[in-house]
């Protein structure tokens, strides 16, 4: 696969007719990779990105793997939101984790996500576990993404 540009690559998904090519997850990976060097975030950028998801996105609906879909898309599958998309997805060659100040990780697996909520002496993770906060100290967390 190529990953010199977003170009390339939509037209690469848009040739591709092989369902399990499709269901590992190759182009997400690569879409992820150029992002890192040309970001969607840049206006130049965000429209081939849109392109690109849209086609996958239509190949997914196609060979019935509509399920692999990140929402939100309008009717013609293109992606409402990119921060969505490349939100909800692993980053490839980078360590998905938290990295606590005292050196203790928490770890993201499988791109998921830990969401904190901060309650007078504690946080709350969403999978029930509790951070506490000793003397109302604060518990810095740096995410590297």
């Amino acid at each position: 696969m190529s990953s010199e540009n977003i170009h390339l690559l939509e037209k690469e998904i848009h040739s591709t007719f092989d369902p399990s090519v499709l269901s590992e997850g190759l182009f997400e990976s690569k879409l992820v990779e150029i992002a890192a060097y040309y970001p969607y975030q840049d206006s130049q950028n965000y429209h081939m990105f849109v392109h690109a998801i849209q086609e996958l996105n239509r190949k997914y609906d196609k060979f019935g793997l509509a399920d692999r879909i990140i929402l939100p898309i309008d009717a013609g599958f293109r992606p409402l939101n990119l921060d969505d998309f490349f939100g909800d997805l692993p980053s490839p060659g980078v360590a998905d984790y938290l990295e606590l100040e005292d050196d203790f990780n928490i770890l993201l697996e499988n791109g998921g996500r830990i969401e904190l909520q901060q309650d007078e002496a504690s946080i709350d993770l969403e999978n029930g576990f509790e951070m506490l906060q000793e003397n109302g100290s604060e518990i810095l967390l740096e995410q590297y993404v």
